[in-house]
């Protein structure tokens, strides 16, 4: 009966020191990791003044890249029917 309450012991301990083991790796990594994420969402989200409000510049570059894809699209589109003639 000893035996198999010193390997209960010896399992829950083995559990409870690696879950504290897994907690201190995953506050190393987060701080490791959390300056260059910080470093990199104000790099992506960098905010200028505009008539008064903070408003993302990638809005601003995302809303551009739409608008010019979509006139790309319509000359290819008006480029073809021309070549080919369909309607």
């Amino acid at each position: 009966m000893k035996t198999g309450r010193e390997l209960a012991g010896g399992v829950a301990a083995a559990l409870i020191s690696g879950a504290c083991r897994a907690e201190s790796f995953d506050a190393q990594v987060e701080t490791l990791v959390r300056p260059l994420a910080n470093g990199l969402s104000n790099i992506v989200f960098y905010k200028v003044d505009l008539l008064g409000q903070d408003f993302p510049l990638i809005v601003l570059w995302l809303a551009l890249a739409a608008v010019l894809l979509i006139a790309f699209a319509n000359v290819i589109d008006i480029v073809l029917r021309n070549l080919f003639g369909t309607s």
